[in-house]
């Protein structure tokens, strides 16, 4: 089954009044969350109406209510609802609603909710997103004084949904041609940035700041980190030692050091 956010389909005298889903959630924080579908039918359409919620276009429903029978939660909510929510005291519509037990990342994406008779029926969805920021952010410039460039590198960890990365530099000028990569760890994303500036721009750039930023996409969450280039604070070999004779090389310098190695072999293999 495909829907999309705000779609409204039916024939009949069923009508759905309002869908109240919460648009943005971040994960952890709420106890719960309710998702309510209120709509108006006709008396003599009571008899054959059926409440059923799905969740991003799959085929089955997730949620199914009859009056005068308990709900049924199913798939992804099985579990997570309190079957007992009554959202109205009509008989007819006081099991309409979601409530959903402390949220989770997995519950983003487009919900809808169908309400049917045996005359017709009327659908309407809309989009919830359950965000993770970032356990950790950091941004970096290593200069590389023998190779005549400077690395500006930024990462992030563990943020959901996938997370977007800009790069700044002095008074919200965008850096261009930034590399972004990501990885997927238990359904959230690392993501690495960096941007590799040779040294015909150097003697401009000292005492530059450079910003980096991570938005999440579909809510207004923004992270910023920054610092500022100061030639001669750390050459690639000097990072490079720190790392030798060590038993582990940490996480943060891994992720440093990776983009500016690659850049280096590809670098000296063409001078």
């Amino acid at each position: 089954m495909f829907f999309s956010p705000g779609e409204i389909t039916g024939v009949s005298a069923v009508r759905i009044n309002s869908l109240s889903i919460p648009h943005v959630v971040r994960n952890g924080t709420e106890e719960s969350v309710i998702l309510d579908c209120d709509y108006s039918i006709e008396d003599h359409e009571k008899k054959g109406l059926v409440v059923k919620w799905y969740f991003s276009n799959q085929a089955s429903p997730v949620y199914q209510w009859i009056p005068n029978s308990k709900p049924i939660s199913l798939g992804i909510l099985k579990g997570k609802l309190n079957l007992d929510f009554e959202a109205d005291l009509d008989n007819y519509k006081m099991k309409r609603a979601l409530q959903i037990i402390r949220p989770t990342t997995e519950l983003s994406g487009n919900w809808m909710c169908q309400v049917s008779t045996f005359e017709g029926e009327a659908m309407k969805a809309s989009r919830m997103i359950v965000y993770a920021p970032e356990k950790e952010m950091e941004m970096k410039v290593v200069e590389n004084r023998r190779g005549g460039f400077v690395n500006v590198s930024c990462w992030a960890t563990r943020v959901f949904p996938k997370p977007e990365m800009t790069f700044f530099y002095e008074a919200e000028q965008q850096v261009p041609g930034v590399t972004i990569r990501y990885e997927e760890y238990d359904g959230a994303y690392d993501v690495t940035a960096y941007k590799v500036i040779e040294d015909t721009t150097l003697s401009s750039m000292i005492g530059t700041v450079f910003e980096c930023e991570l938005a999440i996409p579909y809510t207004s969450y923004v992270r910023r980190r920054s610092t500022v280039f100061e030639p001669g604070s750390l050459e690639l070999k000097d990072a490079m030692r720190m790392s030798i004779g060590q038993p582990r090389v940490s996480l943060d310098m891994t992720r440093l050091l990776l983009p500016i190695t690659i850049f280096t072999m590809a670098y000296f293999s063409l001078h």
